[in-house]
């Protein structure tokens, strides 16, 4: 196992569209589902522009980019408010089974956390 101190969860930004969108191909080739390039950048404009929905960051592994999480929120009375959703979590296949996975997992219970959000 890696060093765990090396990862960064680097809020993404507009100008890591492109990357994002590559991303995503990758995961959604490797779950065997149809990807629509032009759907996906749409949908991840608009939650890069509306933070109130959720989040995207950019995992980097001593300085290269390893995957991504997105975080998204929404309202549930059975949790009692707001709750967070992992919509997607990729590795790129290189840094699988070392432990990355987990610690994005818990990176996203911490934003839930520090926004006052019930439940993940």
């Amino acid at each position: 196992m890696q060093d765990k101190d090396k990862i960064n969860f680097r809020p993404a930004e507009p100008s890591d569209l492109a990357i994002l969108l590559d991303l995503m191909a990758a995961l959604y080739l490797h779950d065997e589902s149809p990807f629509d390039r032009e759907r996906a950048e749409r949908a991840t404009r608009e939650l890069l522009r509306s933070p109130e929905h959720g989040g995207i960051w950019i995992l980097e592994i001593e300085a290269a980019i390893a995957g991504y999480i997105v975080l998204a929120f929404s309202f549930s009375l059975e949790f009692g408010g707001r709750e967070g959703i992992v919509d997607e979590l990729f590795l790129q296949e290189n840094y699988r089974h070392q432990g990355w996975g987990k610690q994005a997992l818990q990176f996203a219970a911490e934003q839930c956390k520090v926004r006052g959000i019930c439940a993940m």
